[in-house]
């Protein structure tokens, strides 16, 4: 039993974001936003988790960072961001992708507790 893995302590496991393509129906990690300012995406299983953008929801890089995406990509009515815990991230991009091909009022719930909402524009 000594190698059991620890769970991270609450509060100290990063968050990755999900990205859904609806028009695809597919969902990925964001791996981050290259020179062009083009978003870079992984695919979600942990076989890529070195390359995930970790974030820290409470941090003003997240913050900066979320307010750069939609700012950027000003058509952002195909895309959806999802923050999750990294550990549950293929289990979780599996339910969202399940739920965008096949919506249950509980899917609707789990994605909706998930998802990253969109920064207020117009504020001064």
């Amino acid at each position: 039993m000594a190698n059991r893995m620890t769970p991270p302590v609450e509060g100290q496991e990063k968050d990755v974001l999900l990205v859904l393509d609806k028009q695809q129906g597919k969902v990925s990690v964001v791996k981050g936003i290259d020179k062009e300012g083009n978003l870079q995406t992984v695919p979600s299983n942990t076989g890529h988790g070195g390359e995930f953008m970790q974030v820290d929801k409470n941090s003003d890089v997240f913050s900066n960072f979320i307010s750069n995406f939609f700012r950027k990509f000003q058509d952002t009515s195909g895309l959806e961001l999802f923050s999750v815990k990294a550990s549950q991230v293929e289990r979780d991009a599996k339910a969202i992708e399940d739920n965008h091909r096949n919506p249950t009022p509980e899917g609707d719930k789990r994605a909706e507790m998930l998802r990253v909402p969109k920064p207020e524009t117009g504020r001064t």
